[in-house]
C-alpha cells in the first residue's frame, strides 16, 4: 500500500474514513490481495451494503426559463 502510506487519511467528525479515502483503501486492498481474498472481500462488501440503510434524495424539479 505504498499509495496510501505516503499521505494521512481523511477522517470525518464522527470518526468515520472519509468516501475518497474508503474507495481508494479499497481499490489499493483488491489489487494487492490474492484473488480467493478478492472474492472474499466483494462478499463481504455486498452484505454490508445490504445491511446499510438507504438514504433517499428529495428532488425538487428546477422550473425551466
Amino acid at each position: 500500500m505504498s499509495g496510501l502510506s505516503l499521505r494521512c487519511l481523511g477522517w470525518t467528525a464522527d470518526g468515520e474514513l472519509m468516501a475518497a479515502d474508503q474507495f481508494e483503501l479499497l481499490q489499493e486492498l483488491m489489487t494487492s490481495s490474492q484473488v480467493d481474498v478478492q472474492i472474499e472481500m466483494i462478499h463481504l462488501i455486498e452484505a454490508t451494503v445490504l445491511r446499510q440503510p438507504c438514504a433517499s434524495l428529495d428532488i425538487t424539479p428546477t422550473p425551466s426559463f
